[in-house]
């Protein structure tokens, strides 16, 4: 049980750390973009790596960001009727469709 719960300590702790990390994606994609519309609007270049960057650092942020908020408890979820960020339950008719959908 020791080991399990030092486990889940030192994934807490990488989760946070790598929350950091991404935090920082959001400004430098943001400087990024900013570059890039600078460079082709004002002096008329366009450089595609720089544009498609962009494209990797979005997705880097969603994915990165995922675990983090998940282990923050930002994402809600709602699952068997129930709507969990609000305790309270779905109102009944979701709970009749969802007993006539079958499982």
């Amino acid at each position: 049980m020791r080991a399990v719960q030092a486990l889940s300590n030192a994934i807490d702790i990488m989760n946070e750390r790598v929350g950091r990390i991404v935090a920082w994606f959001a400004l430098i994609m943001v400087l990024v973009q900013f570059t890039v519309v600078l460079l082709r609007y004002v002096f008329g270049l366009g450089f595609i790596p720089m544009q498609e960057s962009i494209l990797f650092m979005h997705s880097m942020l969603f994915l990165l960001a995922f675990p983090v908020l998940l282990g923050l408890q930002g994402i809600s979820m709602a699952t068997n009727g129930f709507l969990v960020a609000t305790g309270r339950r779905a109102p009944p008719e979701a709970e009749t469709l969802e007993a006539e959908a079958g499982p």
